[in-house]
């Protein structure tokens, strides 16, 4: 296990509405696979608000983040921290 220093870290906000993937290129480059988090938001109170994210495909440069139903349309928040 490293320290803090030895990680990086960074966000993305990534749009959906009409599409259930997305192929998200990291802005920092990673020596191992970094571990992602994904959490819906949604752009209004509906039935939108039901979504399952999945995380495919992880390398060391991008992942496939895919949700549940294309009709969903709001913003899935992305984490990702590595080394």
């Amino acid at each position: 296990m490293g320290t803090i220093t030895d990680f990086k870290i960074e966000a993305h906000s990534i749009s959906f509405g009409g599409s259930d993937s997305y192929l998200l290129t990291y802005s920092n480059t990673y020596a191992t696979n970094p571990s992602i988090t994904a959490t819906a938001e949604s752009s209004a109170a509906s039935l939108d608000d039901n979504v399952n994210i999945y995380i495919e495909y992880i390398t060391l440069y991008n992942a496939t983040i895919r949700i549940s139903d294309s009709n969903f349309t709001g913003n899935v928040n992305v984490q990702i921290i590595g080394t």
